[in-house]
């Protein structure tokens, strides 16, 4: 943003230690901040969502670069502000996870994040269900139960709930994305606060899993290849990568464990064309020290 901001920043701005490269965090040097009035002495989180270079919006950022301190996005410092946790005693890692601990030091939420402090969204089907009421009509339905009336909403329930106020009429708001049409910033903002309150989140396959099943796969599959030809084997190949897609579904939908497609399915894909050039080639050595290739 272009300098100087209209409203000067908050006095004592709660930043977090953070561990790791911040070349990769979004840096900004202004900022828009709330008046004094509205919340001089409210803790406050830099609400910016930024889409991904797709300009899909699957990942929040839940930390920003803010003249060389690493502050909390609005949704954070929504968790911080509900789960009583302690900034100070926090931690980042990032490309890790997110440390949030109490005041004597008890882990709360370990919030998985890249290296840039995003949280990869977990999506459901009741994603957009949060309890939105229009803003010109809550003075409305105060004024109907001071009247005695019903009201069509009770507010009364939103009695020791976060309020998160924002644009949330979509034909007013620029696409994200495709991907999710029917989320707007601000409610895309409570999917992420949703997620860690309830420790939905997505979590990657570890990497020494990854290539223990990689190379289990590559020589189980070559030694079959090699055993009864390309055409069986490749029928064999396709099944297991059939299989390994319906598992990689069945995870993300019960366990929101992401078990990669297309590396697998890459691998495999390699190994029946390495098979099929080995049937139809011919690789030997011929005289001296040079080998010699022909097609059978």
């Amino acid at each position: 943003m272009a300098p100087p901001p209209p409203n000067p920043p908050p006095a004592n701005p709660l930043s977090i230690p953070t561990r790791g490269s911040l070349g990769n965090m979004p840096r900004f040097n202004s900022s828009l901040w709330p008046l004094d009035t509205f919340a001089g002495n409210a803790s406050v989180g830099i609400s910016n969502l930024m889409p991904e270079t797709n300009g899909q919006g699957r990942r929040l950022p839940l930390l920003f670069l803010y003249k060389n301190q690493a502050l909390p996005s609005l949704s954070l410092q929504a968790v911080i502000q509900y789960l009583d946790a302690d900034p100070k005693k926090s931690e980042v890692l990032l490309g890790h996870e997110i440390h949030l601990r109490s005041r004597d030091g008890t882990l709360l939420r370990s919030i998985p994040i890249d290296e840039q402090g995003r949280l990869q969204l977990r999506f459901r089907e009741n994603a957009s269900a949060f309890w939105t009421v229009s803003f010109p009509n809550v003075p409305v339905f105060a004024l109907q139960r001071e009247r005695g009336e019903s009201p069509e909403t009770d507010l009364t329930e939103l009695r020791g709930r976060q309020i998160w106020v924002g644009r949330t009429d979509h034909k007013d708001l620029p696409p994200i994305g495709n991907a999710l049409p029917n989320l707007s910033p601000v409610e895309l903002q409570m999917l992420g606060t949703s997620n860690i309150l309830n420790n939905d989140f997505i979590r990657n396959t570890p990497a020494w899993a990854l290539v223990f099943l990689y190379l289990l796969f590559a020589s189980l599959s070559s030694a079959f290849l090699l055993r009864y030809g390309w055409i069986n084997g490749g029928v064999l190949e396709f099944l297991l990568v059939s299989v390994w897609w319906e598992t990689s579904f069945l995870l993300f939908r019960a366990a929101s464990i992401n078990l990669p497609i297309v590396s697998f399915t890459l691998l495999a894909i390699g190994i029946a064309g390495v098979a099929y050039a080995a049937q139809e080639w011919d690789l030997k050595p011929s005289e001296g020290n040079q080998l010699t290739l022909k097609l059978k």
